[in-house]
Order: C-alpha cells, then structure tokens, then sequence
C-alpha cells in the first residue's frame, strides 16, 4: 500500500508539473473596466444632456406663462381702475348737473314781487342792494359747492363731509 501511495504521489508531482501548460495571456482588464465606465459615463452624460434640455424648455415656459398672467392681471387691474374712475367722474357729473339744475329750479321758484302795492301794504316793496347780494353770494357758494363735489378724486367721507356743509350753510343762511 506503500508502494501505491508513494507511486501516486510521484505521479501527482510529475503529471502536475508535466501537465502545467503556461497561462494564456488574458487580456488587460484595468483597460476593458476603464472602456466600460468611458461608454457609461457617455450614455449618462447624453441622458443628463437631454434631460436639462427637456428641463430648461419646460422652466422657459412656465416663466413666459406666469409672466403672461401677470401682465394679463395688471391690464386687468388698470381696466377696473379706468373703469371706476369714469364711473367716478360720471356719478360726479350727474351730482354736479343735478345741483346746477335745482339751483335753476330755486332761482325759478323764487317768488317775484309785484311792482303794483299790494292793498294789504301801503308802501311798495323793493328789493334792497343787501338782500341782492346775499342771494349773489349764497349762488356763488353753491357753484364753489358744485365745483368741489366734481372732482373725481373725492373720497366717499370727504363728499359726505361737503355735502353736509353745504346743507348746513343753506339752512343757517335762511
């Protein structure tokens, strides 16, 4: 049995040693891996490429339309505030003729004094430089009146306020 294990150990040895064929050149891999991240490294650079393009196109956009809203809010902004402003200068109009007209219809209805006595009075009236100018003036003062409610840029508390003293200027002026 001696002989059987030493026979096959010295053929292991020889076989082993007769039978080793040199290593086949295997290709340099540090080149192939370095090949293989180039080509990786590409594609992603072209993806990554693409897609800041496609992000780019896509922010461009959104900017051109939230500018687009806002400027359409702006027009829309200066419209209403065109159109407020007429409205404005329209109600102040009306006010302004509607005053004009019942200064006409005061100075219509006031009462003419006949120039005949009357037979209840023996003297004949007539009509007093003081008293005409007291009417020439409170006339005055009601076109001035006139003229502050026209201004369109009244506040709706500053035309009250001269409303109110132009009522009270009259009723105190009686």
């Amino acid at each position: 049995m001696k002989k059987k294990l030493v026979t096959g150990a010295v053929i292991m040895i020889v076989g082993g040693s007769l039978c080793s064929v040199p290593a086949i050149a295997k290709p340099d891999t540090s080149s192939l891996i370095e090949n293989r991240f180039k080509i990786k490294r590409e594609k992603m650079m072209t993806q990554l490429n693409q897609v800041l393009s496609r992000v780019d196109v896509e922010v461009k956009e959104t900017i051109k339309e939230k500018i687009a809203i806002k400027e359409e809010t702006l027009v829309k902004a200066e419209e209403e505030a065109r159109a407020t402003q007429e409205q404005a200068q329209q109600v102040a109009n009306e006010q302004a003729a509607q005053e004009q007209q019942a200064a006409v219809n005061t100075q219509q209805t006031t009462p003419v004094e006949p120039n005949e006595p009357s037979a209840s009075s023996a003297t004949p009236e007539a009509t007093t430089g003081a008293s005409q100018n007291n009417w020439q003036e409170r006339s005055n003062k009601g076109r001035e009146y006139g003229e502050r409610l026209s201004d369109p840029n009244l506040s709706q508390d500053e035309r009250r306020n001269i409303v109110e003293e132009k009522k009270n200027y009259f009723r105190n002026g009686r």
